[in-house]
C-alpha cells in the first residue's frame, strides 16, 4: 500500500517512520500504521526512491513524527562468512532534525 506526500498530514504523530537502505545510495521510506506498512510514493503507484538521507529528512521535517529508524541490510553477507541473504540487518535511530 502506498502513501503520497499530500496524505502524510493525515498520519498521527506516533507513526513510526522507517528508512530502508538498499545499498548504492538508494533509500525508501515507509510508515507503520495500524499493522499496515505504507510505502512513500509520489504518484500512489510506485515506491519513491531517494538518493540521499537529507531528502528524506526534508520530507519528514514538515510533520510531527517522533520516531524514525534507519534499517540497512548487508548486501555482502557472503564476504564475511555468512550465507548469502542471512539477514545481517543494522537498525539504528534516525534523527529527524535538519542541520539548517
Amino acid at each position: 500500500m502506498y502513501i503520497k506526500f499530500s496524505e502524510l498530514a493525515k498520519l498521527p504523530a506516533n507513526v513510526v517512520a522507517t528508512v530502508r537502505s538498499h545499498g548504492y545510495f538508494i533509500y525508501t521510506l515507509e510508515f507503520a500504521h495500524h499493522d499496515t506498512r505504507l510505502l512513500y510514493s509520489l504518484d500512489g503507484k510506485s515506491v519513491h526512491r531517494f538518493e540521499n538521507l537529507m531528502n528524506i529528512k526534508e520530507v519528514l521535517g514538515s510533520y510531527p513524527f517522533r520516531e524514525a529508524w534507519l534499517v540497512h541490510e548487508s548486501a555482502y553477507d557472503e564476504m564475511v562468512g555468512q550465507p548469502a541473504g542471512a539477514g545481517n540487518q543494522l537498525r539504528v535511530p534516525f534523527p529527524l532534525d535538519l542541520p539548517y
